[in-house]
């Protein structure tokens, strides 16, 4: 795979703790990207393209919806953010 301006994302992703794989399936390119929760689970995210460069930024875009799902229940909990 060619480093390109895209790529920072997957970067960005292994940084923050996630596995990324980036393969071709015939005509399309599948990534899938893997983090490991408190708790012993697994969060799993999978996007699919059909150019190389536009993987980079569908696997991130997925991964981040993934974890503010996963999120989504602490933070109905959590207490209101008062601006002053």
């Amino acid at each position: 795979m060619e480093w390109g301006s895209s790529e920072v994302l997957v970067c960005w992703l292994r940084l923050l703790g996630w596995r990324v794989e980036l393969n071709r399936h015939g005509e399309l390119f599948v990534a899938v990207a893997r983090r490991h929760e408190a708790g012993g689970h697994d969060l799993v995210a999978g996007a699919v393209a059909s150019s190389l460069e536009e993987l980079p930024l569908a696997i991130f875009s997925a991964a981040c919806a993934r974890l503010e799902e996963e999120r989504a229940p602490v933070l109905a909990e959590a207490p209101e953010l008062i601006v002053a």
